[in-house]
């Protein structure tokens, strides 16, 4: 039997999860096979968000959304190609591991510029938490 959620907790999780949300790191290389991974590849960015950093969460239709406000950014520390995405809590635990592209990819999150050189500007353009209802 597969456990299932109602609508109303996929809400209230997915606003539980952006609370948590504190500082988003950009990576080039293979996504970790689990959350509790160290990231592999290069860090080419920490992207510092702000309090609250995220909508409260909304249903979506089925489960819940809670959206990235703003576009937040900062400067490339290394050069590559974006890959995947990390967001971490304030003690720097992973919260969500997930894919990033380009804008109009369909990736998890998407970014202004995936090919990144040092000290280039790095801005999340779309990133949304989305709970399952089932």
């Amino acid at each position: 039997m597969t456990t299932r959620i109602s609508n109303q907790t996929a809400i209230t999780l997915a606003d539980a999860v952006a609370s948590q949300a504190h500082q988003v790191e950009i990576y080039a290389g293979a996504i970790p096979a689990n959350i509790s991974d160290t990231p592999g590849g290069t860090k080419l960015a920490e992207i510092a968000l702000l309090s609250p950093a995220f909508s409260s969460a909304v249903d979506a239709n089925p489960g819940g959304q809670a959206s990235i406000i703003g576009n937040p950014g900062s400067l490339a520390s290394a050069a590559g190609t974006a890959t995947y995405f990390r967001v971490v809590d304030q003690s720097l635990s992973p919260v969500i591991d997930g894919s990033c592209g380009a804008v109009g990819s369909g990736a998890e999150m998407e970014l202004e510029d995936i090919s990144l050189v040092q000290n280039q500007s790095v801005v999340i353009t779309s990133y949304t938490i989305t709970m399952p209802e089932e």
